[in-house]
């Protein structure tokens, strides 16, 4: 098999060819013998595949890929045209499309920045920006290297949110099939035993038995109903009037209002520290960050910072009033960094801090919840069963008094 390589030697010169092997890992360990550092590697003839197109647009993965392969090769020397070129190469579906599209625009003489920004559900305000400053001041492989850190942690703190809310989700699920199942499957087949029974039964099974009649009778509508509600409920709480109402409620739910919390702190110190690291200013940085934070709350504070700022006033000045959303370790660490010009490294300390107290919080999330769900699925079973035995008691209790 015919493998088309690109790799740079140990002088950093880029190298390209062919090599005839019988397969992918024979042909890495012949560049790796041969001292060179591969770039990309794929099959003449059948494609090799780097990227895959996930239902529904471009996942974070792929530009995740995008921005280090980008990194790596202009690295190596290859002007943004010929990196782009390699990448569209490697690509497949909607991206490589899209690939294309910016390429055709840069040979044309246009930036990079401006090719992304023609895409902006697939490339943030912050993507475009970061690049566009790298472009400026002719950092680009180093902002890459900034945002592809940038990509990274956020592409890990997802899975921290994701992994945090498995287990409740699971339990939920389970609990709401335990008690379908009842309703429609034991409920109705006990429902005959105990109307043939010549006994006043009590109020629990009553009405256990008044459900057990609406689900037999009416149980197809109440599914369809929940669906229908569920789906109403999501929704309705993506319409943009009922967004800072439902934002103000998480930020005061409990357990779930401190990681809300300490996701926005997290993504802001994150996103601020890396444009202001990347050389952008600090009000344009602080603009970025705020179109890009996806609480509202939290955006109505960066706005009025932001106005605050524009007016000469320090960040950790205005933050000291909103200790509620920006605790003081946030506003000192911020007051740290603009008294030492630091201000981007104490931002990033600070999501690398948070950052780490979710992973704590999400590790502790399932100990804390384990209780409370199971007793609310023991109240819920334990009523079930004793609605179920109750009546079994009175009727034995029924035939002792009259044998």
């Amino acid at each position: 098999m015919k493998y088309i390589f690109l790799a740079t030697t140990k002088e950093g010169k880029v190298e390209k060819g062919i090599l005839e092997v019988a397969n992918e890992e024979k042909a890495l360990k012949e560049l790796s013998d041969r001292g060179l550092s591969v770039i990309s590697l794929k099959e003449e003839g059948p494609r090799k595949k780097w990227f895959k197109i996930g239902f529904g647009g471009i996942s974070s993965k792929e530009k995740l890929f995008f921005v280090k392969h980008l990194a790596v090769m202009m690295k190596a020397g290859l002007t943004v045209g010929e990196a782009l070129e390699v990448l569209k190469d490697q690509s497949e579906g909607k991206f490589k499309k899209i690939i294309a599209d910016i390429l055709s625009f840069v040979r044309k003489g246009n930036t990079l920045s401006s090719g992304l920004a023609k895409y902006p559900r697939v490339f943030s305000l912050l993507f475009v920006n970061l690049i566009e400053a790298g472009e400026a001041s002719g950092t680009l492989e180093q902002n890459l290297k900034y945002l592809s850190i940038h990509l990274e942690k956020n592409e890990e703190l997802g899975r921290k949110i994701k992994g945090a809310m498995m287990y409740p989700i699971l339990v939920l699920v389970a609990t709401i099939g335990i008690s379908l199942g009842l309703a429609t499957l034991v409920l109705p087949k006990i429902t005959k035993f105990y109307r043939t029974l010549d006994i006043e039964l009590p109020l629990l099974t009553r009405g256990l038995l008044w459900v057990a009649d609406l689900f037999t009778i009416y149980g197809w509508w109440i599914s369809i109903g929940l669906i229908l509600g569920l789906l109403f409920l999501i929704w309705f709480f993506r319409q943009k009037f009922i967004r800072p109402f439902a934002h103000r409620i998480l930020l005061i739910l409990p357990l779930v209002s401190r990681i809300i919390r300490e996701v926005q702190l997290a993504r802001f110190s994150r996103v601020l520290g890396t444009l202001i690291k990347s050389g952008l200013p600090i009000d344009r940085s602080l603009r970025i960050t705020q179109k890009t934070t996806d609480n509202i709350i939290y955006q109505e504070k960066i706005a009025e910072i932001l106005v605050s700022v524009d007016r000469g006033v320090p960040i950790s000045e205005t933050m000291a009033f909103f200790e509620r959303d920006f605790p003081k370790i946030v506003s000192r660490m911020i007051n740290v960094g603009e008294r030492t010009g630091e201000l981007d490294n104490s931002l990033l300390y600070l999501a690398e801090f948070y950052e780490a107290e979710i992973d704590s919080t999400t590790r502790n999330l399932a100990n804390i919840l384990e209780p409370i769900l199971l007793v609310f699925v023991g109240i819920l079973v334990g009523t079930v069963v004793l609605s179920i035995i109750s009546p079994i008691y009175q009727l034995i209790g029924t035939l002792r008094l009259h044998p």
